[in-house]
């Protein structure tokens, strides 16, 4: 099976990039011969609105770009994939170029299609992929966002008489940079993308429990993606390099991972306790009270009177006890670390609080 993979993200290390290289590498294992054409690189010039390939020259473009030897490509194809971040709310200027040249497969007049509705006629009969795959990644979390340029993708399948097999979507994409809190969910949405390749070389349809994988929230809701993002930023526009070093820094960041803690609290051994907890990172000015109640634990930023444990020690200590990268031999004589209050219950937060995992 002959595969061409339309590839519409600019940056080759970023986020749709890897989830891309995913796609095809479980495509490959089911057979496909994959041809790579990435967009933003090649002489793609924008439509004109001329109809020129239609009315002078039909099926030639006034253009003398790459987009000849594509065209032939994708006719020559029987499937393809559509890969593109998503930018203001649509698939990125690359793909939808692409999208605005293949003008010159379609001919004159409109027929009706089998679904009732209008379109263009076709002009190669019996030539072109029968399938097509899209997958888009978003760094917004809401689902509104995206769904135009799912719409788009799909629109487009239809109007070049592609079945659209599946439209993979991942939302939150500055999380993947995070796999510390999510170590299990983090691969459970890796392994749908290679699925999802395997099954669009062998199936009609991607199945869809790898679609529902593919999109799952890395994140706990929206306001914990705000904070995350909030935090992911900051240290981008530090760093200068939002993927790589930005998303790593994140991760380790005692802000993040203090909320991760609370979540992870192990209901188990945590029944019957009720305790407050007040850390202090004076090194960067923030405090946090943690609530141990029947199991469970809340978090607010702040401080509490009368704490049953005070914790005052720098961020970065702190996040190497959570991510566990200290041990607690070394923690207990560490110099920057105080503590007062109940120190059993100290002792006991390790196993209240296991790393953040699933």
């Amino acid at each position: 099976m002959n595969l061409l993979a339309l590839l519409g993200y600019p940056r080759v290390d970023g986020h749709t990039a890897a989830m891309t290289d995913l796609f095809l590498r479980g495509a490959a294992s089911a057979g496909a011969d994959i041809q790579r054409v990435h967009l933003p690189t090649i002489d793609l010039r924008p439509c004109r609105g001329c109809y020129s390939c239609w009315t002078q020259t039909p099926g030639v473009c006034v253009h003398q770009d790459d987009m000849p030897p594509l065209l032939k490509a994708f006719l020559d194809a029987d499937v393809v994939l559509i890969a593109s971040p998503v930018y203001a709310f649509s698939v990125s200027v690359a793909v939808k170029a692409f999208m605005e040249r293949t003008l010159a497969i379609l001919s004159p007049g409109a027929e009706v299609g089998p679904d009732g509705i209008e379109r263009n006629r076709w002009r190669y009969p019996g030539r072109g992929p029968k399938r097509m795959a899209g997958l888009l990644v978003a760094g917004r979390r809401t689902p509104d966002i995206i769904q135009p340029s799912i719409d788009m993708l799909r629109l487009y399948a239809k109007e070049m008489r592609m079945s659209c097999s599946g439209v993979l979507v991942r939302p939150e994409s500055c999380a993947l940079r995070f796999p510390q809190a999510k170590p299990l969910r983090m691969r459970a949405v890796l392994t749908a993308f290679e699925r999802a390749g395997a099954a669009f070389v062998r199936e009609e349809c991607i199945p869809q429990e790898y679609l529902h994988a593919a999109a799952g929230p890395l994140l706990a809701d929206l306001a914990h993606f705000v904070r995350y993002s909030h935090v992911f930023w900051e240290h981008a526009l530090a760093c200068r390099d939002e993927c790589a070093a930005a998303g790593q820094r994140a991760g380790d960041d005692v802000r993040i991972l203090m909320y991760e803690m609370a979540r992870y609290i192990n209901p188990v051994a945590a029944q019957g306790v009720t305790a407050t907890l007040q850390f202090d990172f004076p090194d960067r000015g923030w405090r946090y009270v943690l609530r141990i109640e029947g199991g469970a634990c809340g978090i607010e930023e702040g401080t509490v009177d009368a704490p049953d444990l005070l914790i005052r020690c720098p961020a970065d200590l702190w996040s190497s006890v959570i991510q566990r990268t200290i041990t607690g031999s070394q923690l207990a004589v560490h110099p920057d670390l105080h503590v007062e209050g109940d120190l059993d219950l100290f002792r006991r937060l390790p196993r209240y609080f296991p790393p953040p995992a699933e």
